[in-house]
């Protein structure tokens, strides 16, 4: 398994992700430290079908509905409370 550099990995994204789309696993290193790896997805992990057969998620087969209880938000708009957390 290759190591990959943090730098390495952002400065060649796309190649990496080839390598990893044509089998190959990286070790992706941080001041030579491993931190992840990047491996192809197994058959059936990419698909929502695949993840429920495997228990991953549950799902009905309906559209999404809200939330029975939507968040509350304070007064004002939400984009003053971005810009506020944002400080």
């Amino acid at each position: 398994m290759e190591r990959v550099a943090i730098r390495q990995l952002r400065d060649g994204l796309t190649t990496f992700l080839r390598r990893v789309r044509a089998g190959e696993s990286l070790l992706i290193t941080d001041r030579n430290t491993p931190i992840a790896q990047l491996t192809p997805v197994a058959p059936g992990h990419a698909s929502l079908a695949g993840l429920v057969a495997q228990g991953w998620v549950d799902w009905g087969g309906g559209k999404p509905r809200g939330a029975a209880r939507p968040a509350r938000v304070r007064e004002g708009r939400v984009s003053d409370l971005v810009v506020e957390a944002r400080r």
